[in-house]
């Protein structure tokens, strides 16, 4: 099994997992994922034979110019009422280019920011796609240094 498919057969078997993509898709955001944090610690904690838990915030990413970043305010409250058990965290990745990386070009889709995400364990995000998982990683490393070798996830 490869480490995508790990980390995609870990999603898939996380029920809570599960309902928040779910929760996430309802949303109806254009490039919407569930991102960073939220996945890297399901994973670490599945492969060290933890319990999964939700000690801290879901990152729910999206890229959509046509909206203001004051929506996010909204989503926010959106997900919070139909899941009060989560600590919500929305960002319109539009807004966020130069928040770590101000001299930069602007992020070009959600991909292109959690590419950016300065922890790399995080640079990771997942979304339904008809029913499916689907993982995200913009840096792209192994055709940048082909010789990359990463261990475990």
């Amino acid at each position: 099994m490869t480490n995508e498919q790990r980390v995609i057969h870990i999603i898939k078997t996380t029920p809570a997992l599960m309902t928040i993509l779910q929760l996430i898709q309802d949303c109806h955001l254009k490039q919407g994922a569930l991102a960073a944090g939220s996945i890297r610690n399901t994973v670490w904690q599945v492969l060290s034979g933890q319990p999964v838990m939700f000690n801290s915030d879901i990152d729910v990413v999206f890229f959509d110019p046509e909206r203001p970043a004051s929506d996010d305010l909204k989503i926010y409250q959106q997900l919070t009422d139909k899941a009060p058990q989560y600590q919500w965290q929305i960002k319109n990745e539009v807004y966020m280019a130069h928040y770590n990386f101000d001299k930069d070009p602007e992020f070009t889709s959600v991909t292109d920011a959690i590419g950016h995400f300065v922890e790399v364990p995080t640079c990771i995000g997942a979304f339904l796609d008809e029913n499916q998982i689907k993982r995200m990683a913009q840096k792209q490393w192994h055709q940048q240094w082909p010789k990359l070798q990463i261990d475990g996830i």
